[in-house]
């Protein structure tokens, strides 16, 4: 019986997220687990500023281009995991995601953290802070750089980065 069955990685198309789903990619493989990817978009706030202005329709191209870089990342996870499922959600990141591991029954999320402190971490809060706190599963958290990222290119962690 695997550890984890089934892994949920989120994506905000960042460094961080590239280096948690390429790691989700690697521990679904060694564990035999399903992988789902899920990306959460949101209209910006602007958009609702002034209802009498005719803006147009904005949602599609937002859903459209959340849609197509969503593809390209569960894209690459296929060459390694052709059984890689994509999830599209909108809304809060943090509730979406967490509402997406209910549903599909994940019991691991992996998630990027961007290592915001100060006051954009006040300002922005953090996608990562809430899944972990409220996440009824283990959460592993990747940082964009660091020893996980020479690890996820093969190298030692105690070793000194390649040139």
């Amino acid at each position: 019986m695997s550890l984890f069955r089934h892994i949920l990685v989120a994506t905000d198309f960042s460094e961080c997220s590239e280096r948690a789903v390429e790691l989700a990619v690697r521990m679904a493989g060694a564990l035999d687990a399903k992988l789902t990817v899920v990306h959460v978009w949101d209209a910006p706030s602007f958009v609702y500023a002034d209802p009498v202005a005719p803006a147009g329709d904005v949602i599609t191209p937002l859903h459209d281009a959340a849609a197509a870089c969503l593809n390209e990342v569960v894209g690459r996870a296929r060459r390694t995991r052709p059984d890689v499922i994509a999830v599209l959600r909108r809304g809060v990141a943090w509730r979406e995601i967490l509402e997406t591991r209910d549903e599909i029954g994940a019991d691991l999320i992996i998630v990027g953290t961007h290592g915001r402190s100060g006051l954009s971490h006040v300002v922005l809060g953090s996608v990562a802070e809430h899944v972990v706190r409220i996440a009824p599963v283990p959460v592993l958290t990747v940082h964009a750089t660091g020893p996980l990222s020479r690890v996820m290119r093969g190298e030692s962690a105690s070793a000194p980065p390649a040139v």
